[in-house]
């Protein structure tokens, strides 16, 4: 079993898309580091960007959402954002790119 966190952000202006990305793909490289990641895919559907992290342990990807690197990006770069929403799902293997963005929408529209 698997478990995926599905993230969903709806960046504020294309100014803010530079740090954005640096502080995407310094949230990436952070967790494939941690033991128990699986897989990160970050990929852009319309106006939303998508992080979908596979993990094989809940707690280690609890513990991986407090880290430096995720929670300075979710809090000190609050700023980039008009909205940023999560989901957690579970499964036998990871959601495709379809998938993962179906159960995101589902809660969060």
């Amino acid at each position: 079993m698997v478990w995926t966190s599905i993230g969903g952000v709806k960046v504020k202006s294309l100014r803010h898309l530079p740090r954005f990305f640096l502080r995407a793909f310094q949230a990436r490289k952070a967790a494939l580091a941690t033991e128990g990641c699986v897989s990160v895919d970050l990929f852009r559907e319309g106006r939303l960007f998508f992080a979908v992290s596979v993990w094989s342990d809940p707690a280690v990807m609890k513990r991986y959402a407090t880290t430096d690197v995720h929670a300075r990006f979710m809090r000190q770069d609050a700023d980039l954002f008009l909205s940023a929403n999560n989901t957690i799902i579970t499964g036998d293997t990871a959601p495709t790119r379809g998938e993962a963005v179906a159960h995101w929408k589902a809660k969060w529209g």
